[in-house]
């Protein structure tokens, strides 16, 4: 062949994309990049200063400004041509070789320099593995396939991809008779009959139409292998190490040889030797980390090179003669190892997540999932440079990151890398995210939300007249803890349900009549994105004494806001770490040791510690009547529930009642709970009692949780019985998605009954009265007459136990009510609007208002549903941190490592069983795993689990009370960075004695 002329390339494209309202060579890649940008790269990679002409046709304009400094020839006639006459209208150089190629398709580089090699007048490509080139082609792709026939082959494809001599070109441009021909397969027909010599080279099935969305993707990944050796070429921005690729079928054959030469190519070097399956990484599956890696082998041992790699190829669940092994230097100095998914893996939104190791120096320890001090990032790809105020190291990974996505054209990958000392950055693996995403929110929609969120967050920094403090930072866990009452993407009416009962006006109603500052009428739960969290400065300003001076709450404050913000992973424990919220024994120290170096005065504290003393001493009698008005809820509760009322006139009523009625009470009440246990934990840590006393007393307490259990455990109840006592409760409190109690007696009440010896509570323990002694007494005594002269210790002690049992009671009550609204308004939502109550879930409480008083009919009730669906479709794909502190905290941040709760002194060795709802499962011995501390799975003691994990609740919260009543191990509020570590159906220890929590 004539290869010493300039080969001339003919793109042609100047047809409409099938599938597509596009020009064939602008089929974008999810990047910005089009086929087009692929072709000239592929075309410059092979050949030395190519001479580049495109046929255009549809919508030319665009494609000319697209792209100026080509070479275009304009096919007026597209619509009734061909491709051949699109071709025949290009004027070439008749003494210089052509590359013909459709303007839809790519082909490896190897593909197009060995056609263009091969001695012929005419080469055609074709592809004999044309039926099964991809396992998802749909039938009309195969139907509208150009088919010639080849001995020896039957039928096949013909690829568009063509090569044509000088002398052919000459011949064809000369020739009058080929303007009767019309497509190529006849030009071939053609030039065989005049004596043209003509060679079919087979592609094998590797190439790519651009059909689908995602050819050109299925196109370039093949093994981890392969993927690395083809995408190494195009990179700049980090590194693909030399990797000798063993087949199986030379590895059987010669095991041998194929040691050698692995010794040859990598010598006196440390190897690592991957997996390189078939099975591993396809388009539709992933398995990655599944099969085995050898690390920091010496090469020059025969011996560990050769059981490394059987050791990998046994691995393989089922090996193929083509299934590779892939040996690589190993990279023993690194900073950090990781993986970097460049969307969300379950929404498929525009976010960058990165998981890496910065510890162990490991480069598996993210893949092998054995390793529990992991970083995780999340970087809006809005803007993900963010990543320089997290981890600056990560600058050069996300530069490095966008080059891959840029070269494959795709961009959900899953990326593994590392970075060395050196500051050089390797690639390890490329791989496409498998998980199918039906998303229908363009990524614009999700930056506006964003950016409103960003605006939000800016106004709020401007305070109200009497609230204190500079500025404000957000958390959804500290206070009223919304992520844990509602959870972290609560519906419309969960949100709109728990500020009307609560979070409105009602915190700040209970914390002036308990002693505290009016900070009326300062909302405490915002929501960014519908995402709930509350206000720590309102909430801070809030704890301050009424009786503390307003210069002094101010200093007080500006403390308390800055040692949250430079101490973020305390924010769900403010009132432990932060804030001082009542008078304790150990008050004085603690105080100074926080506040001084804050700019807080020792006349401050004094201040500060005159009217904590009061407010706890007042906590300490005033119980009682803080709770009377739950015996005219009860009274109520029953009217209502008899009355004939309509469903929404009813859940209207029965929200309105619990807000008069029970949720002030059990405001109250929650206060007066906190009061007593972090007394009782302060009597703790100066020495007073031990802690294994406290828990041993906090076991003794009779409860509605024991109650509970202990009816489950007993036969003297009925299951009507049981329901009428209990059924109201629900997993998930605000949430009218779950399922109450009596939608599922047999279930919560009946379906496990836990055996004496894995049950956390029998009834010899629920008889035990614990009684301190008298040294224990005398001590407490003297700590109180530091606060109070007019109480004894057994009074205080008396203090303890009703106010720990009355935060559970009225909880209890209280939720009757709200449990009854969410019954009603399902049951409405499925009688009158023909929805279920997912589609109830997108009303508020001002529908419900409206409705009530005739302001709003069904018919706009399922067009605010409606409305509100697409509407916040949206704003769920965001995706935020726990802790929010500035703009940038919306565009990237690091997922916080949370201090667990860790609860008794126990510990068990057993299966964790996630549970987001109710399970039919048997979970006797298992540890459970629930989203949050809330009272709603209590069903959960009656089931004989060994143990329990919550990913939200504090110390002080529901359920760490009720495992350290039943003397049942616990960890509650693990944080969401270890929580989305666990796993399910996988042997976990929990140790609360030495606070650990690790995979066995």
């Amino acid at each position: 062949m004539d290869q010493d002329n300039k080969v001339q390339c003919c793109i042609l494209s100047a047809g409409k994309h099938q599938n597509l309202d596009s020009a064939c060579c602008l089929l974008d890649f999810s990047n910005g990049k089009s086929i087009l940008d692929w072709q000239i790269y592929s075309l410059k990679a092979v050949f030395p200063n190519p001479e580049v002409r495109i046929a255009v046709g549809y919508k030319y304009n665009e494609i000319v400004e697209a792209y100026p400094c080509l070479n275009f020839t304009h096919i007026v006639n597209w619509k009734n041509g061909s491709p051949l006459r699109s071709f025949l209208e290009i004027p070439v150089n008749t003494s210089s070789p052509v590359l013909v190629m459709y303007g839809d398709t790519v082909f490896r580089n190897e593909s197009i320099r060995s056609i263009s090699k091969i001695d012929s007048d005419v080469v055609i490509g074709i592809d004999s593995k044309w039926l099964s080139r991809y396992s998802n082609r749909n039938s009309d792709d195969i139907l509208r396939a150009e088919k010639i026939f080849v001995d020896d082959l039957g039928e096949i494809e013909y690829t568009g991809l063509l090569y044509l001599s000088s002398k052919t070109v000459k011949f064809i441009k000369n020739s009058i008779h080929v303007n009767n021909l019309d497509t190529f397969i006849s030009l071939v027909d053609f030039l065989k009959n005049n004596n043209f010599t003509c060679t079919y080279f087979d592609v094998n099935g590797d190439w790519a139409e651009m059909n689908q969305e995602d050819d050109l993707v299925q196109f370039l990944f093949g093994t981890k292998a392969q993927t690395l050796n083809r995408i190494r070429p195009r990179l700049k921005k980090s590194t693909i190490c030399d990797q000798y690729v063993c087949r199986w079928d030379k590895w059987i054959n010669n095991k041998i040889a194929e040691v050698d030469a692995i010794q040859s190519s990598f010598l006196n070097q440390k190897l690592i030797v991957r997996s390189s399956s078939y099975h591993e990484d396809g388009w539709h599956t992933a398995n990655a980390g599944a099969f085995e890696s050898v690390l920091d082998i010496d090469s020059s041992v025969n011996g560990e090179v050769f059981k490394a790699i059987e050791l990998v190829f046994n691995s393989y669940p089922r090996v193929s003669e083509k299934d590779q092994v892939l040996v690589q230097p190993f990279i023993d100095n690194t900073v950090l190892s990781g993986v970097i998914f460049t969307c969300d893996l379950a929404t498929g939104s525009p976010y960058y997540t990165i998981n890496y190791d910065d510890k162990s120096g490991s480069t598996e320890s993210v893949t092998s999932g054995l390793k529990s001090n992991l970083r995780t990032i999340t970087l809006s790809r809005k803007n993900p440079w963010i990543i320089k105020n997290i981890d600056d190291r990560l600058t050069k990974l996300i530069d490095a990151v966008q080059e891959i996505e840029d070269v494959v054209g795709f961009n959900k990958l899953d990326i593994e890398f590392a970075l060395d000392e050196a500051g050089e950055l390797f690639t390890f693996q490329v791989r496409p995210i498998v998980v199918e995403h039906c998303k229908s929110v363009s990524d614009e929609k999700i930056y506006k939300q964003i950016l409103f969120a960003q605006n939000r967050f800016s106004s709020w920094q401007n305070a109200s007249l009497d609230i204190k403090g500079e500025f404000t930072v957000f958390s959804n866990m500290a206070d009223w803890n919304p992520a844990e009452i509602i959870g972290q993407r609560p519906s419309v009416l969960a949100v709109s349900l728990y500020r009307h009962l609560i979070t409105d006006e009602i915190w700040a109603r209970q914390r002036h009549e308990f002693g505290y500052r009016n900070i009326h009428p300062a909302p405490l739960v915002h929501t960014f994105c519908m995402q709930p969290y509350v206000d720590c400065r309102a909430s801070l300003n809030s704890f301050i004494p009424d009786s503390v001076p307003d210069d002094t709450a101010e200093r007080l404050v500006i403390a308390y806001l800055n040692i949250l913000k430079n101490n973020p992973e305390l924010h769900d424990k403010v009132e432990l770490e932060i804030a001082f919220t009542i008078w304790t024994p150990t008050f004085r120290e603690e105080a100074n040791g926080r506040l001084l170096k804050y700019g807080v005065t020792r006349e401050d504290i004094d201040l500060l510690e005159d009217g904590l003393k009061d407010l706890t001493k007042m906590a300490f009698t005033r119980l009682g009547k803080d709770l009377e008005p739950l015996d005219e809820l009860d009274k109520r509760f029953n009217y209502l529930k008899s009355s004939k009322l309509g469903l929404m006139e009813t859940a209207y009523q029965s929200i309105e009642l619990c807000k008069e009625f029970g949720t002030l009470a059990f405001s109250h009440a929650a206060r007066a709970g906190f009061v007593a246990i972090s007394f009782l934990h302060s009597l703790v840590r100066c020495g007073v009692i031990t802690k294994s006393r406290m828990l041993d007393f906090q076991s003794s307490i009779s409860t509605v949780t024991r109650d509970f259990q202990a009816d489950c455990l007993s036969n003297s109840m009925t299951l009507d019985e049981l329901v009428i006592k209990y059924g109201h409760l629900r997993p998930g409190t605000y949430d009218v998605n779950q399922k109450a109690y009596w939608e599922m007696p047999e279930f919560y009440f009946y379906d496990s009954k836990p055996s004496d010896d894995c049950s956390s509570i029998n009834k010899k323990e629920m008889c035990e009265t614990f009684i301190f002694s008298r040294d224990e007494m005398n001590r407490i005594q003297e700590v109180l007459e530091n606060v109070s002269n007019s109480m004894n210790s057994t009074e205080l002690i008396e203090y303890f136990s009703n106010a720990i049992q009355a935060r559970e009671k009225a909880k209890f009550i209280f939720t009757r009510n709200l449990s009854l609204a969410l019954d009603c308004l399902s049951e409405y939502g499925r009688k009158e609007l023909n929805i279920d109550r997912t589609k109830i879930g997108y009303l508020s409480w001002s529908d419900i208002s409206d409705f009530s008083v005739g302001q709003a009919s069904p018919e706009l009730l399922k067009c605010q549903i409606n409305s509100r669906e697409s509407y916040l479709t949206c704003k769920q794909l965001v995706k935020l941190p726990a802790f929010i502190s500035s703009v940038d905290d919306f565009l990237g941040f690091e997922h916080e490592t949370s201090s667990p709760n860790f609860i008794t002194h126990n510990n068990t060795v057993a299966e964790l069983s996630f549970i987001d709802s109710c399970k039919n499962e048997n979970l006797e011995g298992k540890i459970a795993v629930i989203p949050g501390a809330d009272p709603g799975y209590d069903w959960l003691f009656s089931h004989g689990i060994s143990g329990l994990i919550t990913k939200y609740g504090g110390a002080n919260s529901h359920m760490a009370i009720r495992c350290a009543e039943l003397n049942l191990p616990a960890v509650i509020g693990v944080g969401d960075k270890l929580y989305s570590q666990l796993s399910s159906n996988r042997i976990y220890m929990l140790d609360c004695m030495r606070e650990k929590i690790e995979h066995v």
